[in-house]
């Protein structure tokens, strides 16, 4: 090389580096963090849409003639309501609110008791107020419903279900 090709080579490669951090500089501060927010609020519709098709299914189940018994719409609802909670917790950003609080709805549906029947189901949506407020902090429209607990029409099976 000749010595008037040093000054060109060192910006070129100046040049290269500067783009180079600059990419990974934007990457991390806005397309990545772009990127999880996309996830958690798909995680909060598949939520949401699991828990409507659970509440759908086990109101289906009481408004037959005669309505179904008391653990057999619970377990009706915790299998449907499940299969939403597991594929919000698949799609979550690992490790972040959404994802932790999905956990810990998760651990909660090892003590559910179908037995219990429609109290089983109840305290499973109790669990849901957890995820609500952080769904709604991200996009308002793809947070679940309130729980029965709190504002929504309760589940409850009729004096004929409970016996």
């Amino acid at each position: 090389m000749s010595n008037k090709s040093w000054p060109i080579t060192i910006f070129l490669l100046l040049a290269v580096a500067i783009f180079g951090i600059g990419g990974v500089v934007y990457y991390g501060n806005v397309a990545l963090p772009a990127q999880r927010i996309q996830n958690d609020i798909k995680a909060c519709d598949e939520f949401a849409n699991g828990v409507i098709q659970a509440r759908a299914a086990a109101m289906a189940l009481l408004g037959q003639k005669p309505p179904a018994a008391g653990p057999e719409v619970a377990k009706k609802y915790a299998s449907i309501a499940n299969q939403g909670i597991d594929k919000a917790f698949n799609t979550a950003t690992p490790n972040g609110e959404i994802y932790n609080t999905l956990t810990q709805i998760g651990l909660k549906r090892l003590d559910f008791n179908e037995n219990a029947g429609m109290a089983a189901v109840q305290n499973m949506e109790s669990q849901y107020d957890l995820l609500i407020p952080l769904c709604t902090a991200i996009q308002p429209t793809s947070a679940p419903t309130a729980s029965p607990s709190t504002s929504a029409p309760a589940i409850t099976p009729s004096p004929s279900a409970s016996k």
